[in-house]
């Protein structure tokens, strides 16, 4: 468990070997999010009773299909959740499996029309379409990377693990989708890719090895190495995300995630979880007991989300859960900045985070211009060493959200 705070230099690594994977039984109720990462509701287009299956849309977003259903069954109930970007009352669709599925897959006239049908986005944060995910006017290669983003997170290279020579070719086909010269599959360093020299070379897929740390895999760091070292602009795509098109393509939905699992046990585990199931029952599924106290957190313990209860169903996106023990919760607090200057030291892009905290906490937004704010990657490190335990990070996004609102009230 990670547990970052105090006068010192954090230098958590990413995972660089995968774990043995779980494929967690699927409930008989699913339930589905009809909203947007950034918390926008959707209008459902499904009514109680409509019999529904593989590919059906449950909901569009901005004239695309975005909500898909995975399996064959019946819409038996709308309720609420909180979600995992720590939206409150959020839409929710509950369908009820049917004992017998689909035996055959889908056919697809083409593999785009597969992708598009998928509804598959680029990361599940971005909101952003498979075909949208890079400019092809300015970018030349796409970087299809095996790294886990964050510290404790095992989930890209557990799907390495399992799926080698499929990943290879998820990669080239997420290359040929996008249109770009040049495909890159990126592993952590260590990783051994022996078993993927064939498949590589036989679909035309570079393979590249990063630096595992943190936080040196997120995109915006990550884009910048490979454009130095590949001499062109550069896109990245998560392997996830290409995965779920290469099995797209192949007629079937995405239909579950490979979530890590952290917390009282000793040792993490991959979890195949289906999408639709709800956290509580992941953490069930892989022995994790939530008591009295404790969080659970989304993503990586330096920058997840703390989620409100157990009742989140998963979603594409969704990479890792994190029991933190009441004993190893670290509280933030409001207690002065001292300027000791150890934020600005570990942070990556010279973000003045310690100016727009005190900015954030009297409510001053307009002074955070010009102080790096745009710059941030979101990795946290910041809030870890800060010896006063401020919200650093929250006190960003906070920052960026009032920034995004003034800008929309001028308009």
């Amino acid at each position: 468990m990670i547990r970052l705070t105090g006068f010192h230099r954090p230098r958590p690594t990413t995972a660089c070997s995968g774990l043995t994977v779980t494929a967690m039984e699927r409930p008989d109720r699913l339930r589905f999010l009809l909203a947007t990462p950034t918390g926008q509701k959707l209008v459902p287009l499904v009514a109680k009773g409509d019999a529904v299956e593989p590919f059906t849309v449950l909901a569009r977003w901005e004239d695309r299909p975005y909500a898909i259903c995975p399996v064959k069954g019946t819409v038996t109930e709308f309720t609420t959740a909180c979600d995992a970007h720590g939206h409150q009352d959020m839409p929710v669709v509950v369908i009820t499996v049917d004992a017998d599925q689909p035996s055959e897959p889908r056919h697809f006239a083409s593999a785009r029309e597969a992708v598009d049908a998928a509804g598959i986005l680029i990361m599940g944060c971005t909101g952003l379409a498979m075909n949208q995910c890079l400019p092809t006017a300015t970018a030349k290669a796409l970087a299809v990377t095996a790294m886990d983003l964050y510290p404790g997170v095992h989930s890209a290279a557990s799907l390495l693990a399992r799926h080698g020579e499929a990943c290879v070719k998820a990669a080239a086909l997420a290359g040929s989708l996008v249109g770009v010269t040049r495909t890159v599959l990126v592993l952590p360093d260590g990783a051994d890719a022996a078993p993927l020299k064939e498949a590589s070379a036989a679909h035309k897929v570079e393979i590249h090895h990063a630096p595992v740390r943190y936080p040196l895999a997120l995109p915006p760091l990550l884009i910048k190495r490979l454009e130095e070292r590949l001499g062109i602009t550069c896109a990245v795509m998560p392997l996830s995300t290409a995965f779920a098109a290469y099995k797209a393509a192949q007629g079937t939905p995405p239909s579950a995630v490979m979530v890590t699992v952290t917390g009282h046990t000793a040792d993490p585990r991959a979890m195949l979880a289906p999408l639709g199931a709800t956290v509580g029952q992941v953490l069930s599924a892989a022995g994790q007991k939530v008591e009295e106290g404790d969080k659970v957190v989304t993503a990586g313990p330096l920058t997840g989300q703390a989620l409100c209860n157990l009742e989140t169903p998963v979603e594409a996106g969704l990479s890792g859960l994190h029991v933190i023990p009441r004993k190893d919760v670290v509280e933030t607090a409001c207690d002065p900045c001292i300027n000791c200057g150890v934020c600005l030291e570990v942070c990556p892009t010279g973000v003045q985070v310690h100016m727009i905290g005190r900015y954030a906490q009297y409510n001053i937004f307009d002074r955070a211009q010009g102080l790096g704010i745009k710059s941030c990657i979101d990795c946290g490190l910041c809030a870890s060493v800060c010896p006063s335990h401020r919200p650093l990070l929250q006190w960003i996004n906070l920052t960026r959200s009032q920034m995004a609102a003034a800008e929309v009230r001028a308009q």
